[in-house]
């Protein structure tokens, strides 16, 4: 406010005071409200969710005591018809029960309920589980109830032979009287919503509305989708809102509670920002939500502010007038003393003001017009002290412009060398540094300060290593500046070694060679040093070292063999598969390995043999082909061992090609599959 005149920093201030006031009150009621409409519009979608959560529990359990019924009443045509040919005599009745519990035996609920028969004396007449049949039952309550009751849907705990502990389950009877067999259709609670048909509930789901567009939705606890009011069912897990926000994995996370994100329905021009509370329906898998939009939900709120703006407005107006009318009679004698300093402050210190009043302004005039006076005479007295002083800095500036030509020409050489140094650094590729004494970098080129530590030259230069702690761990940096000191006493040149991590994040392998330059007490002088990264060179040689390591670990017999097909290495694995010793195997031809006739393996005569595999002399010179038209094979063959007896074997040829695409080696591996084979030939003679 200090640029405001005196109106404007009192309309300032009664503005200041009432819109305070009056925002805050405002902002007051408007949280109350909107703290209210939020209550009111969670509470009415709790509900929503809860009403829906009933019916789906209603409609869920409604499905599978009807899918449970049907199956229980399936069962029982079916024993019914096998009755009837027992009646027919077609069958004894032996037969008709035996033909009865098969069938019945070969009904499956869901993925392991299954349907199982009781006698009124609580004997198990069928039963998936033999060891069961014939068994009393009656130390189970449920069974007791089922020998009782004869038909109806009951709910019990049940654990069979083999299992750990028991499950909650399901079941729905009948009684077959002819055969006295209760029969039990008969589902574990946990594969319920295997059972239950989805579409049949979408109607009830679909009918709770929140607000106008608001509507209640389903998925399963990963993600389907299974009712919605406008999108096909599917996999929702990764839906997206506006914000690339995954909100349906914090509800699937979450599995129940409340949450607020945009969403965009099919065929809807732009997001809009929803509530949802959801509750989770642990026997089904499912996850039930009832969703309300929430420029419906504050529409109310939205109309009383823009109500509240319109008065905010009128009143502002109206405390505006009011403050201008008083502040006129204070501004206008100020507003003429204001111009007469104006003319004072131009140069013209015979101004003088008539006081207009009595008040503090008309004595305000009176001070001015003594400052005046004043003024005037001390203008006087400091013209003549001006002339004498301007020609003594005239002499004194003439000097100090000569110095500064002397010492511009001096720094212009200076900046010279500095540019040309720095450019011959900056064009070698090797990264360069050097340091002071105290250990604080003076400079260094672009490929050390980018390289090695990532930042500008402008940033190195002051700083000690230990300021890089990503490159320069506080050991290293320690190590760096101890080795630094000692040169400095040494002298000369010192070469080594040395790893760090630089920028790129990758650890890099430089040779380092550091000289002092100058010398002199502590603070005159420093190091150089000069990097040559190896890090190139040494992951070659790593690479060299650990591919020798692969393919002498190899644990199938590996071999190398030159173009026109003579053995040039072969692998540790190579003499125990075949028996040749590795210093035989070398010089011989691919050729030498073949074994002498072609029938007598393992698999000789038999299926697995001779069905066109390459196994045989076929398989071998298959292989010999290959490898003279300089292409990849793979097949079965027969090899001989060092001792000459053959074996079957699994080979792979995979030719090494030159950079213009000749082929210049081969790497072929063999595997002994004779074991394999004769157990195949065993088994094809036992089938």
């Amino acid at each position: 406010m200090t640029g405001l005149g005196i109106r404007g920093k009192l309309l300032a201030s009664y503005m200041l005071v009432f819109l305070v006031l009056l925002l805050c009150g405002g902002a007051g009621a408007y949280i109350y409200a909107r703290n209210a409409v939020e209550q009111a519009v969670e509470e009415r979608l709790h509900a929503a969710t809860q009403s829906i959560l009933g019916t789906v529990r209603v409609g869920a359990d409604l499905a599978v005591r009807n899918y449970l019924r049907a199956a229980s009443e399936k069962a029982r045509d079916v024993v019914a018809l096998e009755y009837e040919r027992y009646r027919s005599g077609a069958i004894t009745e032996a037969q008709a029960k035996a033909n009865a519990a098969a069938i019945l035996l070969r009904m499956s609920i869901a993925r392991s309920g299954y349907i199982y028969c009781l006698t009124s004396n609580a004997t198990l007449a069928v039963h998936p589980v033999p060891s069961l049949l014939g068994r009393d039952l009656s130390e189970f309550e449920f069974v007791r109830d089922q020998s009782r009751l004869h038909e109806g849907f009951m709910q019990y705990e049940w654990r069979n032979p083999g299992e750990t502990h028991a499950r909650p389950k399901a079941l729905h009877m009948t009684w077959f009287q002819p055969w006295d067999w209760i029969i039990s259709a008969s589902a574990y609670r946990e594969e319920f919503r295997n059972l239950l048909d989805v579409t049949m509930l979408r109607d009830a789901v679909l009918s709770h509305r929140v607000g106008d567009t608001g509507y209640a939705y389903i998925m399963t606890g990963a993600g389907e989708l299974l009712v919605h009011p406008v999108m096909e069912p599917g996999d929702i897990a990764d839906a997206r809102d506006d914000t690339g926000r995954r909100f349906v994995r914090e509800m699937l996370q979450k599995r129940s509670g409340r949450i607020v994100y945009s969403w965009r329905n099919p065929g809807e021009g732009h997001y809009r920002e929803k509530i949802v509370v959801y509750a989770y329906l642990a026997d089904y898998d499912w996850i039930v939500a009832a969703s309300g939009y929430t420029d419906e939900i504050y529409a109310p709120l939205d109309r009383m502010r823009r109500l509240a703006l319109v008065w905010l407005l009128a009143a502002t107006g109206v405390v505006a007038l009011a403050s201008l009318y008083a502040s006129a009679g204070i501004t206008g004698p100020l507003r003429r003393l204001t111009e007469r300093v104006r003319v004072g402050a131009g140069g013209d210190l015979s101004v003088r003001i008539v006081p207009e009043t009595h008040d503090e302004i008309g004595d305000l005039a009176n001070y001015f017009n003594r400052l005046m006076g004043n003024l005037e005479g001390h203008s006087l007295r400091m013209g003549q002290l001006v002339e004498a002083r301007t020609a003594e800095l005239t002499r004194l500036n003439a000097d100090y412009l000569g110095e500064l030509e002397r010492r511009a020409a001096s720094e212009e050489e200076a900046r010279s060398r500095l540019a040309f140094l720095q450019a011959l650094m900056n064009a070698i590729p090797n990264p360069i540094y050097y340091r002071d004494f105290t250990g604080r970098f003076v400079d260094c080129n672009d490929s050390f300060a980018r390289m090695v530590l990532g930042c500008a030259r402008e940033d190195v230069r002051g700083r000690p290593p230990g300021d890089f702690p990503d490159v320069y761990p506080a050991d290293v940096a320690g190590a760096v500046l101890r080795d630094d000191d000692e040169l400095r006493h040494v002298g000369g040149t010192r070469f080594g070694e040395q790893t760090l991590r630089c920028a790129d994040g990758a650890t890099h392998h430089f040779s380092v060679a550091k000289t002092v330059f100058a010398g002199g007490t502590a603070g005159e002088g420093g190091i150089i040093g000069v990097l040559t990264d190896l890090t190139a060179r040494r992951r070659a040689e790593d690479a060299r070292r650990l591919l020798e390591q692969a393919v002498e670990n190899f644990s199938g017999a590996l071999l190398i063999l030159d173009g026109e097909g003579s053995i040039r290495y072969a692998n540790p694995a190579f003499a125990a598969i075949t028996g040749w010793p590795r210093t035989d195997a070398v010089d011989r031809r691919l050729a030498d390995l073949g074994a002498a006739g072609g029938g007598g393996g393992v698999a000789a005569g038999s299926d697995a043999g001779t069905a066109g595999d390459g196994s045989g002399d076929a398989g071998f010179a298959a292989l010999l082909a290959a490898r003279a038209q300089g292409r990849a094979w793979s097949g079965q063959t027969r090899l001989r061992r060092g001792d000459g007896k053959p074996f079957d074997a699994e080979c792979r040829l995979a030719p090494l090609r030159d950079a213009a695409g000749a082929v210049t080696h081969f790497v072929c591996t063999i595997e002994d599959v004779s074991e394999r084979l004769l157990l195949q030939a065993r088994l094809s003679q036992v089938q």
